[in-house]
């Protein structure tokens, strides 16, 4: 993985957060952070992004987070297609195309003609605030969080909230000079701004634990204000740790009636079996027994499996840095990609004209068929009248 994707981890889930309330969409969230850890590292590889010249990776993470949010609803179609039963070269096909559909530089506006106004605007609001006020109305107004979420983030009570949300609101209406300002003015701003200025240095762990379990005291200003003023900062004070697990993803293809033997056999290797569909399964397992579980699957001639193992992958994994273990975390989501690469590898894997178990099926369900038909006529040719 790319130091940057690394460094920006939280970041990466942040804006896959966003991009996924904006939609209302049942993709989990971790298969958005997946789409657009991979958007990022494609134009990396392909050169198309040059870390060092980015003043921040904020806006351009949040500009890429859209196209990626749309690569991850096509790409679980393409998932629904393959429990549907549809032709794995086809599929393959639709994959490289999707693989290959990345957002031209140019065409992403980091910033608009507004941008620094309205940076100056939100910095000139946050500055009659106090810290805590500051904060607040930043995770608000600039992270797009409702009140609840932030009183859940920061164990404080919803009103407490809510009362930073008013301050913010009557200090817009003298730094706008407007007589009404409303939570949406300060969105848009928010939403067509630059990225603030940080303040200081990246504030570290042990104070961002503070002020999850709500300490908002005067002792903290200083982190407070340079939280309301780092994206990056308050990426982490929300999204927590993200941590990454190996794991591989097998596409299977078996008989209808090997489904009890394979059960059998990823309960045994503590592994997750989905079913994609009539015959079909997919297959999560640790990155380390992936080529044991593989042998076992189709070390048995009786089970007639087909098992095309996947590359392995890295799945982020957001666990709340509350004292959360890793033995806690469930892992969902965020394999499409890795799955949907192990089906079209499947498709490589099927020798040039063999058709798959089914149509084989079909194919000795017509002979018989065919042979029937001729007994039949054979028959009422040659009896007796």
């Amino acid at each position: 993985m790319s130091t940057f994707v690394q460094a920006n981890r939280a970041l990466l889930v942040k804006h896959a957060r966003a991009s996924l309330k904006q939609g209302r969409d049942s993709l989990a969230l971790s298969d958005v952070v997946a789409e657009l850890e991979l958007v990022v590292r494609q134009m990396l590889e392909a050169n198309a992004l040059d870390p060092a010249a980015l003043a921040s990776p904020d806006a351009l993470i949040r500009s890429l987070s859209r196209h990626a949010y749309g690569r991850a609803r096509r790409r679980h179609m393409l998932v629904e297609q393959v429990a549907a039963g549809d032709d794995l070269e086809a599929i393959s096909t639709d994959i490289t195309g999707l693989d290959g559909d990345l957002p031209e530089l140019a065409a992403i506006r980091f910033t608009d003609p507004r941008a620094a106004a309205s940076r100056t605007k939100l910095d000139g609001i946050k500055a009659k605030l106090s810290p805590p006020d500051a904060l607040l109305a930043t995770l608000v107004f600039e992270d797009s969080l409702n009140d609840d979420e932030v009183s859940e983030l920061l164990h404080i009570d919803e009103s407490r909230v809510a009362q930073a949300v008013g301050h913010a609101l009557t200090a817009g209406r003298a730094v706008l000079g407007e007589p009404e300002v409303r939570e949406e003015t300060l969105r848009e701003l928010a939403s067509s701004a630059i990225d603030s200025t940080p303040l200081g240095a990246p504030v570290e762990e042990p104070l961002l634990a503070l002020v999850r379990g709500g300490d908002l005291s005067d002792d903290l200003n200083d982190a407070l204000l340079r939280l309301s003023a780092s994206a990056p900062c308050r990426a982490r004070l929300t999204e927590g740790m993200v941590v990454h697990r190996n794991v591989v993803v097998m596409a299977i293809e078996a008989p209808r009636t090997s489904h009890r033997d394979l059960e059998r056999i990823a309960e045994h290797e503590n592994v997750q079996l989905v079913e994609r569909g009539d015959g079909r399964w997919a297959a999560i397992v640790d990155a380390d027994k992936a080529n044991s579980v593989k042998e076992r699957l189709e070390k048995p001639a009786s089970l007639g499996a087909r098992v095309a193992l996947g590359s392995p992958v890295q799945v982020a994994v957001s666990a709340p840095m509350r004292g959360t273990s890793m033995a806690n975390i469930e892992m969902r989501g965020g394999l499409d990609v890795a799955e949907l690469r192990a089906w079209a590898q499947a498709a490589t894997q099927r020798p040039v004209g063999q058709t798959s178990w089914k149509s084989f099926a079909w194919v000795v369900f017509g002979v018989l068929l065919t042979t029937a038909s001729v007994g039949i006529a054979y028959w009422l040719a040659t009896r007796p009248v």
